[in-house]
């Protein structure tokens, strides 16, 4: 959608941002709130690079990568004396040429997605090329943070109340929507994706939350911290040992609470 109709609300940030790191090919990694736009920017990132160069998602398989990247850099493979169409290359001949070049430029989106496998890849390539990644935080996985060493983290960031409301004119406009821009600009919360979803129909403007999004309880959470500690504190004080070790069963239960909560918010 962006390349129709651009990256509305973003001309300050690409040029500040991004425009200049990647011309200086100085690597970094695109953060922030699931549908935020992070996708897009890696994308316009990756027009702006210059060649050799690959884009890729993380989500893909080993096998998809590795073909687009080949296909990307313009990689020959010869088996047997004769150039063999990278389809029906074997994978062992892809990478080991792949990893002949030097000055080639990877971007690599949906980053959080990566598997271990996959991971040992780019880790590999992080010590030869320029890798751009664009990803969901946390990244709790010991090679992703060696994948990400040297890499500063830039934030995509929700839009301004002025560029969600042309954002959504122009979306609506495009998509031929009967929907209210007005009323998807105030419910988007900055989000382009929701944006887009609502102009689309995809998700309603009364309740703008995508499937899998989890709920922001952080402050409950807190809050609920906050108490337990206070119980342990009073119980240690008076000298209470049923309520010092009832606040620690509530810290526990309130621990793995969370933790299915958060599980379960992403398998939706």
């Amino acid at each position: 959608m962006w390349k129709l109709i651009g990256l509305i609300g973003r001309d300050a940030f690409l040029a500040k941002d991004i425009l200049k790191k990647v011309k200086s090919k100085n690597t970094f990694i695109l953060v922030g709130a699931q549908g935020v736009g992070k996708t897009a920017v890696l994308e316009w990132a990756y027009e702006q690079a210059a060649h050799p160069k690959s884009y890729i998602s993380a989500d893909w398989t080993i096998s998809k990568i590795i073909k687009k990247v080949a296909i990307d850099l313009k990689i020959q493979i010869i088996e047997n004396g004769k150039v063999i169409a990278i389809d029906k290359a074997k994978r062992e001949n892809i990478e080991k040429e792949i990893n002949k070049q030097t000055n080639a430029i990877i971007f690599i989106d949906d980053f959080h997605k990566a598997t271990p496998s996959k991971l040992q890849i780019f880790k590999l390539w992080n010590d030869i090329f320029k890798i751009y990644y664009a990803g969901t935080q946390p990244f709790r996985n010991e090679i992703m943070k060696l994948c990400l060493l040297g890499h500063s983290y830039i934030k995509v960031r929700e839009l301004d109340n002025d560029s969600r409301l042309k954002l959504s004119k122009a979306v609506c406009s495009k998509l031929g929507s009967k929907n209210s821009p007005s009323e998807i600009a105030v419910n988007s919360s900055g989000n382009p994706s929701k944006i887009i979803a609502m102009a689309k129909g995809i998700i309603e403007s009364a309740t703008p939350r995508f499937s899998g999004e989890e709920i922001d309880t952080s402050f409950v959470y807190l809050f609920g911290l906050v108490f337990i500690i206070a119980m342990r504190v009073i119980g240690r004080q008076i000298n209470d040992t049923g309520l010092y070790i009832l606040g620690a069963i509530a810290m526990i239960v309130g621990i793995i609470a969370r933790m299915y909560l958060s599980k379960g918010m992403q398998k939706k």
